[in-house]
């Protein structure tokens, strides 16, 4: 057993998905996509949403300055975000009616 799965089952998580190094490399990846597709790190904001997105935009804020050298501000996105919850009073729309 390793020490991440180690670590995993004693703060009560099931499966690793990602390794550290893993989990670096990834967002190194994705950080590369933002740039080439943004043609740089210029005029770039980065929007997390909540829960997980926000670390997750901090960490890729954190590897593009690094990659660029150029601080790219992540952001929180603002309320309404999420989908509207329904009362189940109407047609189920994820059946079509």
């Amino acid at each position: 057993m390793s020490a991440s799965d180690t670590t995993a089952r004693a703060i009560g998580v099931g499966k690793i998905i990602f390794s550290e190094e893993e989990m670096r490399r990834a967002i190194s990846r994705i950080a590369h996509e933002i740039l080439e597709r943004n043609a740089g790190a210029r005029d770039l904001v980065l929007v997390g949403l909540h829960t997980r997105g926000i670390p997750l935009a901090h960490r890729l804020a954190e590897r593009i300055n690094a990659l660029e050298g150029i601080a790219v501000p992540p952001r929180a996105a603002a309320g309404g975000t999420r989908a509207p919850r329904t009362s189940g009073s109407g047609p189920d729309r994820r059946a079509g009616g």
